[in-house]
């Protein structure tokens, strides 16, 4: 069958499918997951079939997906017991939605390809504004993530962070500031000044605004 897979015919063939109906058996299953390994196929979109004998599992928990938002969500509806809320919650606060889901799979998937989780879901997303805080904190202090990438989930965001030096990278103090995306209290005023030394635009616009 390998054979067939002229200029990623067969893999371009098998990746835009959602769903393989009515599989047989267990056997023609497996055949079907060492075809995806060894072609390693990426699904745009595959879907569960709660009646029927499907790859999905197999596909989740090894990652033969793309990580784009009609994936992920499917993903956490389909391991939240098929509950439809889920999407409303993803809408407003994809990230959040998912480090509360029972999808440890997904959580690898994305740590070990956070940015291009950002770039492709987080940031395109236009209602997804709503990230707790304890997400912006967590994906601000990821070292994996690029700077310029955090400061696109400051600007995106609607979230404020309540104490400045929870965020451990001082050079995204000012954006926090400038976007006023910092609660507003003297200590944080007085950790930013001691961290700036000096009453610079972004402290002088932001006491403005407060």
């Amino acid at each position: 069958i390998l054979k067939l897979n002229i200029d990623d015919s067969l893999k371009n063939y098998i990746e835009s499918q959602t769903e393989f109906y009515n599989i047989p058996h267990e056997v023609f299953n497996k055949k079907l997951e060492e075809i995806i390994e060894n072609l390693n196929i990426k699904f745009k979109l595959f879907k569960e079939h709660r009646e029927r004998i499907t790859p999905f599992k197999f596909i989740y928990e090894n990652s033969y997906y793309e990580l784009n938002e009609e994936m992920i969500s499917y993903i956490v509806y389909a391991q939240s017991n098929f509950d439809s809320k889920v999407y409303d919650e993803l809408k407003i606060k994809h990230y959040s939605s998912i480090l509360d889901s029972k999808t440890k799979y997904l959580k690898e998937y994305i740590a070990k390809n956070i940015n291009i989780y950002i770039e492709n879901v987080i940031l395109k997303i236009e209602t997804n504004v709503d990230e707790l805080e304890e997400t912006i904190i967590l994906l601000l202090n990821n070292q994996d993530i690029d700077d310029s990438l955090k400061e696109k989930i400051v600007q995106k965001e609607n979230t404020k962070v309540s104490k400045i030096n929870s965020i451990e990278n001082k050079n995204l103090w000012k954006i926090l500031f400038k976007e006023n995306k910092i609660e507003s209290s003297w200590n944080n005023v007085s950790e930013y000044y001691n961290y700036a030394e000096s009453l610079d635009k972004q402290l002088i616009e932001y006491l403005n605004i407060e």
